[in-house]
């Protein structure tokens, strides 16, 4: 489109010439980009695999993790009110310490 309107100053008498140039060569430097970037998207298809692979894997073991934690979670004594106050505190500590643990881990993902 670009290149019709300079063109079309030309017809008009009007010297757009030294525009048109670099109009064309943008053009063209698009075009050779657009190809590198297929290019490159093949060139890398494998590592990217891997890589979405290996986070996937990684995700569902922090996710088994955390199911087996919250599982061990409900056989703790505070959990079913058998300990008294001042070591409910204290174990509820440790747990909220796992949590900020497992909240770090997630802040990776």
């Amino acid at each position: 489109m670009i290149e019709q309107c300079l063109r079309r100053y030309k017809d008009d008498g009007i010297n757009r010439e030294e525009d048109l140039k670099k109009t064309l060569v943008a053009k063209e430097n698009w075009m050779n980009l657009q190809n590198m970037a297929v290019t490159v998207e093949k060139d890398i298809s494998v590592q990217v695999k891997a890589e979405s692979d290996k986070a996937k894997d990684n995700l569902s073991k922090f996710e088994e993790n955390l199911k087996e934690y919250f599982t061990l979670m409900k056989k703790l004594p505070f959990y079913t009110y058998s300990t008294g106050e001042e070591v409910s505190q204290q174990q509820l500590k440790i747990v909220q310490d796992k949590i900020d643990l497992f909240t770090s881990e997630l802040q990776d993902f």
